[in-house]
């Protein structure tokens, strides 16, 4: 291992580890509700399968977090065209609540990179994208990749699969 890896792989924990206290501070503390709760905003009408895909947990777990936030008046269940299915979207104060989570993580991130110069955001960025293309070798990882971004800000997408960016792809039902 490289002082540089050594390094990133630390940057990687220390970002991470900040998001999820400033995100459970507003009042979500577990890791896949955050993460369902921002994938639904960006893509409304996901099934339970798609969402468990991108998070990455069992189909029982994935039906907890869907009870979980459904408890809390964040999200509702439809009907889809397969009767062994639902379509989960954000209620209203869902939606309100995705916000608060959107502007805790964007605090963390913003001021992670604060010090740094024009030049210097300017070359991580473009380095951090090149990064991203060799980790996400396929759609379903993109998707459970991009669980956490804000979509709106990151066009282009540098994480391309099937010749289109990750943030332009729906999530396959």
């Amino acid at each position: 291992m490289t002082r540089t890896s050594n390094l990133l792989g630390t940057l990687a924990t220390l970002i991470h580890d900040a998001t999820l206290q400033k995100m459970g501070d507003v009042g979500v503390p577990c890791d896949s509700d955050l993460a369902a709760l921002n994938v639904l905003h960006h893509h409304p009408n996901t099934r339970i399968e798609a969402l468990r895909r991108i998070l990455q947990i069992s189909h029982s777990a994935c039906v907890r977090v869907a009870e979980r936030l459904m408890a809390r008046k964040l999200i509702t269940k439809a009907p889809a065209d397969d009767a062994r299915a639902v379509l989960l979207n954000l209620t209203p104060a869902g939606l309100a609540l995705v916000g608060q989570l959107s502007s805790a993580r964007k605090k963390v991130l913003e001021n992670a990179i604060a010090p740094l110069s024009k030049t210097d955001i300017e070359a991580l960025d473009r380095i951090c994208a090149q990064i991203l293309t060799v980790l996400v070798e396929d759609g379903p990882a993109a998707e459970t990749a991009c669980r956490y971004c804000d979509e709106t800000q990151c066009h282009p997408c540098p994480i391309e699969y099937d010749g289109e960016n990750a943030c332009d792809q729906a999530v396959v039902p």
